[in-house]
């Protein structure tokens, strides 16, 4: 498959910054995240305890989340995945019949001509193949740390795991089959008691806060708009005027006025990341996309939706109303954990939730970024983490660590620490400054 690398420095000039480079981050890829590993990339904090891993992951490998009307790539890269589901309460039994699910576009289902992609069994948005064996490689490499290395989860997934290990997808399919995918590969089977059973736990998306909820929060939605009439990103838009007409025309929306003023990213980059033909102009089969037309507009989707955070009029408040909420959750939990531990002991659990997987989206794990770490730090990659683990050193205080991309996040110049090692209260003070105190004031538009 072709690699496709974009470099900081790309998405930086996109977004009229400045055009340096950040080396830690050379190897982004956006098709896929890099995960820490046990011995390769990761080291334990010397003469500390591990306490409390959160772990946010964005899901694998996705189709595009909207159909382009006359967009005929085949998408057929997606399996049937299995599920079972018991009333809450009920028995499990003995043999329970496992349940596969199918997307199927007939040719006699008379919407689907020129509606819907031909020969495909995906569904808009579905977690891929791909996306799945990305979800389940991110199990094993963090089971090489958390099981094999540091002996913090228990080699077998024991019968009733959910005080030891708590998952959270949201409402989106694709973020539930990676959480599955996930477990998967961080408790395979043989690893597994025969009677062992995790819960995955979901919010109403009316109160969902693993992404910004405009139907709860209508100021986020202002906050957000307010970005997009800004001169920094309508400037942007006059210098990608001409790239953003060629695409277009390519995929055949340039008659679109929404197109007009929206990145196509999106569209692309599944075929890309797939290795599937790009597409060419349905009226000059010689004018194709081309491997840097797909780069140029993902990078042009990051600015759009990572700019309200970092450079927008009311980026302060798009932190509170959209990433306080979850920061809070965040915040609470490892509170919780400090006050219950009581000692190193090591061992997870005797600690609340020590092992927390809240499996979402790109823009969930880039609103707490535009918090916690540098504002270039790059956009989420497909199946790509942030980890905050909470160790604690021997003299008994507590440190908390970040990972991105299998690296410690650089950390956003108001935290004013170290994210290998910042004191637990310097942090929990920093993300609780962006917590709403009256949240129904601060989302009230007026």
């Amino acid at each position: 498959m072709r690699l496709l690398t974009i470099t900081l420095a790309v998405a930086v000039v996109l977004s009229v910054q400045a055009s340096a480079q950040i080396p830690d981050y050379s190897d982004y890829s956006y098709c896929n995240g890099i995960s820490p590993i046990a011995n390769k990339t990761y080291s334990p904090l010397e003469g500390a305890t591990l306490q409390k891993v959160q772990i946010m992951m964005r899901h694998g490998d996705r189709t595009p989340s909207s159909m382009l009307d006359g967009d005929d790539t085949v998408y057929n890269i997606c399996g049937n995945p299995q599920e079972a589901f018991y009333p809450a309460g009920s028995a499990y039994g003995a043999s329970p019949l496992p349940l596969k699910a199918s997307i199927v576009v007939s040719n006699s289902n008379m919407f689907a001509s020129g509606k819907y992609w031909p020969s495909s069994n995906c569904e808009i948005g579905q977690l891929t193949n791909r996306g799945a064996v990305q979800a389940r490689q991110v199990g094993a490499d963090l089971r090489s740390i958390y099981v094999d290395l540091l002996r913090f989860l228990p080699e077998t997934l024991p019968a009733n795991p959910d005080d030891l290990i708590y998952l959270r997808n949201t409402n989106v399919l694709r973020t539930k089959h990676t959480a599955m995918n996930f477990a998967d590969g961080l408790y395979p089977a043989g690893f597994r008691t025969s009677d062992a059973s995790a819960t995955l736990n979901q919010y109403p998306e009316s109160i969902e806060n693993l992404v910004m909820n405009p139907t709860a929060c209508p100021k986020a939605a202002v906050a957000f708009a307010a970005f997009l009439v800004t001169p920094k990103y309508l400037q942007s838009v006059i210098q990608n005027a001409s790239a953003n007409k060629r695409v277009n025309e390519i995929l055949g929306v340039s008659d679109n006025i929404k197109y007009a003023l929206l990145p196509t990213g999106d569209a692309i980059m599944p075929r890309y990341c797939n290795n599937l033909p790009l597409g060419c102009s349905k009226t000059d089969s010689t004018n194709c996309l081309t491997a840097q037309d797909a780069i140029d507009a993902i990078a042009r989707s990051m600015f759009m939706l990572s700019g309200p955070f970092r450079y927008g009029p009311m980026a302060e408040t798009m932190k509170r109303v959209a990433a306080g909420p979850f920061l809070r959750e965040l915040a609470d939990s490892l509170r919780t954990t400090i006050r219950q531990s009581g000692s190193s002991t090591g061992s997870a659990s005797k600690v609340y939730r020590p092992f927390e997987v809240f499996s979402a989206h790109d823009a969930s794990l880039d609103m707490v970024l535009s918090v916690i770490a540098d504002p270039n730090t790059p956009w989420p990659a497909y199946a790509s983490t942030v980890i905050l683990e909470t160790w604690q050193q021997a003299s008994g205080q507590y440190v908390v660590r970040a990972l991105y991309e299998g690296k410690v996040v650089p950390a956003n110049a108001g935290l004013k620490c170290s994210l290998a090692a910042c004191p637990a209260e310097t942090f929990l003070a920093f993300i609780e400054s962006y917590v709403p105190q009256d949240i129904n004031k601060e989302c009230k538009v007026i």
